[in-house]
C-alpha cells in the first residue's frame, strides 16, 4: 500500500543541507570532535533559516560517515562513541514540526564506502554475501529512531542502494525473499506506518529501486527533465545546487550557486507542471550556518519559480 505522498507535491519546494563530521568551517580552524560539532548547532536559528525561504519540508542526515547526529542504544552497542550525546534529530524535528516544516531523514542503506574496517565490522557488513547479518544489526538501529521520532520523522531518503550486493547485486533467492522486505521496510516505518520512503540507485536513476517506495530519491546534479515514474511512485528530484558533491569539507567560502537564476527557475517549474517535487541540497558551514549566496538565490528564484 501506497502512503499519502500529496504533501510533497503540493507543497513548495524543500530544502536539504549534508552536516556531518567532515562539514567545515567558514573561517577558523575545524572542531574535530563530533560532540563539539553538534554541541554548537544553533537549531533554532537554521529552524528559522530554512523555514524563513518558504520551504515546505527538510531532508537532513542523521549520518554519513559513521557518526550519528542521535543517540541510539543499539547502535552504541554496535558501534561505541559515534553517536552524539545531544538528541540533534529530534531537537531539529520538533523545531521545524513548530513552523509547519515537514522532516525527512537521511541515512546510507549501506557500507560499500565507509574506509573505517572497524564500522564495517561492528555492523557485520563482510559477514554474509547477502548482507543479511547486516540487516540483522542494522534493522534494529532505524527502528529505535523511528519509535522514538513517532509522526515528527515524515519521511526517509536512503542512499547508496547502487553499489552493494543487498540492492543491485543480491541472489535472486534473496532479492525475492517476502520476509527480508517486510522486515526492511517495517524497520523504515516503526512508530509511523504513514512514513515515506525513497530509496536511492544513483545519480539521473530515476526509477525506483523496490515498489514498495513512495517517491523518487531523484539525485540529479543537473537540471534534468521530467523522468517517467511507474504508477503511485510521486516524483521527486533532488538537485546539488552548489557543492559539486553535496558537502562543504574544505575551510572557507563555499561554492556559488551552480545555475543561473532562470535556468534554475524553468527547471523548478518544469518538476512542478509535471506533478514533481523539487529539493535543493546546498551548503552549511560547521558552525550550522548555510552559504549566504546559495540562499541568496533561493529566496530569488521561488519568488518567481
Amino acid at each position: 500500500m501506497k502512503r499519502d505522498a500529496s504533501w510533497l507535491r503540493e507543497g513548495s519546494f524543500g530544502l536539504m543541507t549534508h552536516y556531518m563530521i567532515h562539514t567545515a568551517p567558514r573561517r577558523g580552524e575545524k572542531i574535530t570532535d563530533w560532540n563539539r560539532m553538534v554541541d554548537g548547532f544553533d537549531v533554532e536559528r537554521y529552524a528559522d533559516d530554512i523555514a524563513g525561504t518558504g520551504a515546505s519540508w527538510t531532508i537532513f542526515l542523521f549520518s554519513q560517515m559513521a557518526y550519528y547526529a542521535a543517540p541510539n542504544e543499539r547502535l552504541e552497542a554496535l558501534l561505541p562513541g559515534h553517536c552524539a550525546r545531544r538528541d540533534l534529530m529530534g531537537e531539529l524535528m520538533r523545531a521545524f514540526r513548530a513552523r509547519g516544516v515537514r522532516f525527512i531523514g537521511y541515512i546510507p542503506a549501506q557500507m560499500d564506502q565507509q574506509p573505517d574496517p572497524a564500522v564495517r565490522e561492528a555492523f557485520g557488513w563482510h559477514l554474509s554475501a547477502s548482507k543479511a547479518e547486516f540487516h540483522r544489526r542494522y534493522e534494529p538501529v532505524l527502528a529505535e529512531w523511528g519509535e522514538r521520532y513517532g509522526d515528527l520523522l515524515d519521511g526517509w531518503w536512503i542512499d547508496g542502494c547502487y553499489d552493494s550486493r543487498v540492492w543491485r547485486h543480491m541472489p535472486t533467492h534473496d532479492w525475492n525473499n517476502a520476509r527480508f522486505h517486510e522486515s526492511w521496510f517495517s524497520a523504515l516505518r516503526a512508530g509511523n506506518p504513514q512514513r515515506l520512503v525513497a530509496m536511492n540507485p544513483g545519480p539521473h536513476q530515476p526509477l525506483p529501486v523496490h515498489p514498495d517506495e513512495d517517491y523518487s530519491a531523484g539525485e540529479a546534479f543537473e537540471l534534468i527533465d521530467p523522468f517517467p515514474l511507474p504508477q503511485g511512485i510521486q516524483r521527486h528530484v533532488l538537485l546539488c545546487m552548489d557543492t559539486t558533491d553535496w558537502r562543504h569539507t574544505v575551510a572557507g567560502e563555499a561554492d556559488p550557486p551552480r545555475f543561473p537564476d532562470e535556468a534554475l527557475a524553468g527547471f523548478i517549474r518544469r518538476q512542478k507542471a509535471a506533478g514533481g517535487a523539487v529539493t535543493l541540497n546546498l551548503a552549511i558551514y560547521q558552525d550550522s550556518t548555510l552559504s549566504e549566496a546559495s540562499m541568496a538565490q533561493i529566496r530569488r528564484v521561488l519568488g518567481r519559480a
